[in-house]
């Protein structure tokens, strides 16, 4: 009876896919999608999906079981998520159905975030400003993301704030990282009423795209739906307090955008002379170096190391035959720096501890000091080169590109 009745749903499915392409002529593709191929719907593999699906333990709900097979990797996923919200286009197989996973995802998301938040063209009169707030812990026990995520929220809500003629302030709230900026070292605390009660709002206007292990990111208009979730916000005196992390459109940056984050960014005196201090010692000359950036997990868990270094150490020797620049290379991790010199001896490097700026426990004085210094250092290169075993790439080193104009690309870490 299981299997009749599951032969029937992925029947179902079949017939639904077959509609879905039909009308998938009708929407516009976006040019060099990532595809991900799915394939082998033909009647004996259906049987050997069946018996897998009984085996299962943990099933329980037929109508929520479809089988995706992407990369030779099984995934389960909704039927509403594919029947309502994928854009299929078959391919010469009628077995064979295309699916951009990224494009569909966000489509989905969109969607979902319009019914729960609401759209609205216009803020209203009774907020005057906008101040961004990074703090470790927000409403609902959210908690902070990292230096890069704060540098990208600030392009994006000075470009929205401008859009939309409103003001904008910046905050560090109870945060070490202030004690190092200009900006916010003599900024007071926002009270505590307050900043227990400012929400990050998690919603996405970006798709992270991956071509020939190059890692970008498409800029899409959400500006709706954030208009009517900051008009729900409580309000004082004119201020709405939020965090946000969202991209800006990186085609319309300008030259006030990236001086006004290099303002909110400035060093004080203090973590200055020190960044000053450590160029020298390592003989680098403002726009005279390149970077290498190495983004692994944060865990202590990586995969694929042998490979990885030996893809990063052919880049690496592929850009010295180009330049007599020196190299500077930055990572979270000292086993990758320790063995990248052993194989390039001129690489220049720091072996200080470091941290993630969005976790508490590693944030002392050293560490933060260390991080900040290689940011800086960083921002004084004529170009970055990242690694990442992230898929949205590294926030450190893109930001900091952007803020100071430097030529920069970013590489997959598979």
């Amino acid at each position: 009876m299981l299997n009749n009745f599951l032969k029937n749903q992925l029947n179902h499915n079949l017939n639904e896919m077959s509609r879905l392409n039909r009308l998938a002529k009708k929407v516009d593709n976006y040019e060099n999608k990532k595809k991900y191929l799915i394939k082998n719907y033909d009647n004996i593999h259906l049987q050997k999906k069946i018996n897998d699906i009984e085996k299962l333990n943990d099933f329980k709900n037929i109508d929520n079981v479809l089988l995706i097979h992407s990369n030779n990797t099984m995934y389960k996923k909704t039927n509403l998520d594919f029947l309502e919200h994928v854009r299929t286009n078959n391919k010469d197989s009628k077995n064979e159905i295309y699916i951009d996973i990224d494009e569909d995802k966000f489509e989905y998301e969109f969607l979902a975030n319009i019914k729960r938040y609401g759209e609205s063209n216009k803020i209203s009169n009774f907020i005057n400003q906008i101040n961004i707030v990074y703090q470790y812990k927000y409403l609902n026990d959210e908690h902070v993301t990292g230096f890069g995520d704060f540098i990208r929220c600030c392009f994006f809500i000075i470009q929205f704030t401008e859009k939309y003629n409103i003001k904008v302030n910046f905050h560090i709230n109870e945060h070490p990282i202030k004690n190092y900026l200009s900006y916010f070292e003599n900024q007071l605390s926002i009270e505590s009423s307050i900043s227990k009660k400012i929400p990050f709002l998690k919603i996405n206007n970006y798709i992270y795209k991956n071509y020939n292990n190059i890692i970008t990111y498409q800029y899409r208009d959400i500006d709706k739906i954030i208009i009517n979730y900051i008009n729900f916000l409580p309000i004082y005196n004119g201020n709405i307090y939020i965090y946000l992390i969202n991209h800006p459109d990186e085609s319309l940056i300008k030259n006030h955008h990236t001086e006004k984050v290099a303002e909110i960014l400035k060093p004080n005196d203090y973590l200055y002379n020190k960044i000053m201090f450590s160029m020298d010692k390592l003989k680098l000359n403002k726009s005279n170096f390149k970077v290498i950036h190495i983004r692994y997990e944060d865990d202590e868990n990586c995969k694929n190391t042998n490979n990885r270094i030996m893809y990063i150490l052919n880049i690496i020797k592929s850009i010295i035959l180009k330049t007599d620049d020196d190299i500077f290379l930055i990572s979270n991790k000292k086993f990758i720096k320790a063995r990248l010199i052993q194989e390039i001896p001129k690489i220049k490097t720091i072996f200080n501890n470091t941290t993630h700026i969005a976790c508490r426990e590693t944030n002392n004085e050293e560490n933060l000091i260390n991080t900040l210094q290689d940011f800086y250092i960083m921002s004084n290169s004529n170009y970055i080169y990242s690694f990442s075993a992230y898929i949205h790439g590294s926030g450190f080193s893109k930001w900091c590109a952007v803020t100071y104009n430097i030529p920069y690309i970013c590489y997959l870490l598979e």
